[in-house]
């Protein structure tokens, strides 16, 4: 190949020559990522200075990149796309392919990826790439940005109603990851406005509670908290997709139910209604353990 000058069936057929070659013994993993490193800066420099000849190098990367994506992981992406991130930030066609490599390998806990989608979403009309940082914000433990990126979605956009449902949804999981059990209850609420008997929703409002169980009171009064969240397995078990989930989790979660004698010495029958207070302010039935 003549470098930067090279044809864009050439540097497609080089490539594809050391793959043939790495399957039939001959070459190394490590040649194939040698080799992605060269052709890359060749495909980049041909996108970057536009000619007649641009449109075929847009068209042929995606096919270089699906060649090259089974032999890369996280580390040999994040190794090869973050020095040409530091020196390309207005590259927009480029980032946007970091973006869809790193996306499709599911290399998401990394600043690479956060860095990439922080400049995508400023440029971008849609709310597509946003929705991608605040779900990247939450799996790299950033809630309270996660949390707050999705509130300006839903303040910000019309959202389709199963896209907006589960965005709430994933609104909640933040607010709950923050502490903010009460307003991650409120988030459910409204998805389950959508989708009535949205067996995720209440699979989350269970784990909402759960995760809030230990602000409520004493010892015992923690332990209602869990009627309540088995109360919500119990309404995701009728969504077939996530039965088998809900059906664990009641069995997990019943074990907490206070014992008879504890009810007894707090006044409280199984079988009677019982109003949770703290930041739940719900009415369940009283259950035990035994």
């Amino acid at each position: 190949m003549d470098n930067n000058t090279s044809s864009v069936q050439a540097v497609y057929a080089y490539m594809k020559a050391i793959i043939h070659l790495q399957k039939k013994g001959i070459k190394s993993k490590e040649d194939v990522m040698s080799t992605y490193s060269v052709v890359s800066e060749i495909v980049d420099y041909n996108i970057k200075n536009k000619s007649k000849t641009t449109k075929n190098f847009i068209k042929y990367s995606e096919k270089i990149e699906d060649m090259f994506t089974p032999y890369a992981n996280c580390e040999d992406i994040i190794s090869l796309y973050s020095e040409k991130f530091q020196n390309s930030k207005e590259d927009i066609d480029l980032l946007k392919r970091i973006e869809k490599i790193l996306n499709e390998k599911e290399c998401v806990k990394n600043q690479l990826y956060l860095d990439v989608l922080s400049i995508l979403q400023d440029v971008d009309e849609s709310y597509d790439y946003e929705i991608k940082l605040a779900s990247a914000l939450f799996a790299n433990g950033y809630f309270l940005k996660s949390s707050n990126v999705f509130k300006k979605i839903l303040q910000n956009y019309d959202l389709e109603e199963n896209l907006k449902a589960k965005t709430l949804l994933d609104y909640a999981n933040s607010l709950r990851m923050e502490k903010k059990y009460s307003q991650a209850i409120s988030q459910t609420i409204k998805a389950l406005q959508i989708k009535p008997d949205w067996g995720e929703a209440y699979l989350l409002q269970g784990n909402i509670y759960i995760s809030g169980a230990k602000s409520c009171g004493n010892d015992f009064e923690q332990t209602t908290v869990y009627w309540l969240a088995v109360d919500c397995f119990v309404k995701a078990k009728s969504d077939d997709k996530v039965k088998d989930i809900a059906v664990k989790s009641i069995n997990t979660y019943s074990k907490y139910f206070p014992n008879k004698e504890t009810c007894f010495f707090n006044g409280v029958q199984s079988g009677e209604k019982y109003t949770i207070g703290c930041w739940i302010n719900q009415t369940t039935l009283a259950r035990t353990v035994d």
